[in-house]
């Protein structure tokens, strides 16, 4: 009878032990996925994740934003123009702004208004930043990249516009080897 009594102990110990086990990666995840950026912790609370509050919708503005930004430097372009400097100047920005937004989060009424306001206006610049990150990494041809958001759009602008000239020089080919036309019966 203590042998049974034992091993259905043991089993009960091991089944919560798995569920706890299960809850804590469970958990895990869920953090990771919230935080801005992966690798960094942050203090915004789990519930932004599907949050209606426009904090939490700000929050996961700025995620998707650096998100795009992550995926812009898989373009072997990037490389060659320096877009993860750029990257890394916005994502330590992203990451202020996160710890602003839950701070703003946290505040009362009437002064969380107020900062969110400001807030909302520099992670709409975030994301217009990201999405020129983006389209300069889709372009083939490749100038050179230099730091904040001022310089971060500098440099965007300056790369724009070196793209832009060289789009507008004109390369003459050699006219394309025409074949004969086969005969159809």
């Amino acid at each position: 009878m203590l042998r049974v009594f034992l091993v259905l102990v043991v089993t009960m110990a091991l089944l919560v032990g798995i569920c706890a086990c299960t809850v804590a990666a469970f958990l895990h995840a869920l953090t990771v996925r919230n935080r801005v950026c992966p690798n960094r912790p942050s203090r915004a609370p789990l519930s932004w994740l599907v949050s209606p509050a426009p904090a939490a919708r700000l929050h996961r503005r700025l995620r998707a934003a650096l998100a795009g930004a992550h995926t812009a430097l898989v373009n072997p372009r990037a490389e060659g123009l320096r877009l993860a400097e750029v990257v890394g100047e916005l994502r330590e920005r992203v990451l202020e702004l996160d710890v602003q937004l839950v701070l703003a989060g946290r505040s009362r009424h009437p002064t969380r208004r107020r900062m969110l306001r400001e807030l909302h206006s520099e992670v709409v610049e975030v994301e217009e930043l990201v999405q020129r990150v983006i389209l300069l990494s889709r372009r083939p041809d490749d100038p050179a990249v230099p730091s904040g958001l001022g310089p971060v759009r500098q440099r965007l602008e300056l790369l724009e516009s070196a793209l832009g000239e060289l789009d507008g020089v004109e390369v003459r080919l050699p006219p394309p080897a025409t074949l004969p036309l086969r005969r159809q019966a």
